[in-house]
């Protein structure tokens, strides 16, 4: 393998979050969640108590879900490795943990999320989402977990999840993890170097989109870069609802991808 391959996928490791050993995930049809931004915790008096309430931001990280099976009404998953963090610095919370998550619903798209969590030394917790409204945009996950229903004292999460089909670089062909529900990917390629210089335009850098609706999890690659050059790579997710983000939604980006990608020479169709 000539050392600028290795070189490109050196590079591509620090600008894109790894891909999770398949281990982790403890399925082949296991998909990885991360976190949004405006995932938010919070722990402190909702009505009618009257107390102050803390906000921790940013909070991050991932979990996995892994499906267990079905009934007429709901499918069920495990909800594995969540491994997130609250706030910075010193006064950073760690919670970890795992749960059950159900969507489907009678008459109305409904979902329920449950979580046992340890955050930071404290003792494991037991937070419920209760059956509430809003599974139709799955696998998008966007629900509210606390531990007491927001009455008086308590500890919500408000999360907001989306499947991260990360790339992993290999010779001479990218892959990425299974996303439940997707219909397809689009992979875009770049320069890497040209978008450092230019302080993150992902229009004017996107050479190449090297993957149009695949559909399945890997596509193939073959160009090499030059001595001293490397190329960066995003997927995004497309289904019913249409396409996903190329974002990772951590707080180190800067700005959305999106902007800039959709309207280069390099974009999917």
């Amino acid at each position: 393998m000539p050392a600028s391959r290795f070189a490109s996928a050196g590079l591509i490791g620090l600008f894109l979050s790894l891909v999770p050993a398949l281990a982790e995930a403890d399925d082949a049809a296991a998909t990885r969640y991360r976190l949004k931004k405006d995932t938010s915790y919070e722990d402190g008096c909702f009505s009618p108590c009257m107390c102050p309430i803390r906000i921790f931001e940013p909070i991050e990280g991932s979990f996995v879900l892994v499906p267990t099976g079905s009934d007429w009404l709901f499918r069920y998953f495990d909800v594995r490795h969540v491994d997130w963090r609250a706030g910075r610095g010193s006064a950073a919370l760690h919670i970890r943990g795992s749960g059950t998550y159900r969507v489907g619903g009678e008459f109305a798209a409904q979902h329920q999320m449950t979580l046992d969590l340890q955050i930071g030394d404290g003792p494991i917790e037991h937070f419920d989402s209760g059956v509430v409204l809003g599974g139709g945009n799955f696998p998008r996950i966007d629900v509210v977990v606390s531990l007491h229903g927001m009455f008086c004292y308590d500890k919500v999460f408000n999360l907001h999840a989306r499947p991260a089909p990360d790339i992993a670089v290999d010779r001479d062909v990218l892959s990425w993890l299974p996303v439940l529900g997707a219909d397809g990917f689009d992979v875009v390629a770049g320069d890497l170097r040209a978008l450092r210089s230019s302080g993150g335009d992902f229009t004017t850098t996107s050479l190449q989109c090297v993957g149009d609706d695949v559909a399945g999890t890997t596509t193939s690659f073959d160009a090499v870069p030059a001595s001293g050059e490397a190329f960066w790579f995003v997927v995004r997710y497309c289904d019913a609802g249409g396409a996903e983000s190329y974002d990772d939604d951590q707080s180190s980006q800067q700005g959305s991808r999106d902007p800039g990608i959709d309207v280069s020479a390099g974009s999917c169709p």
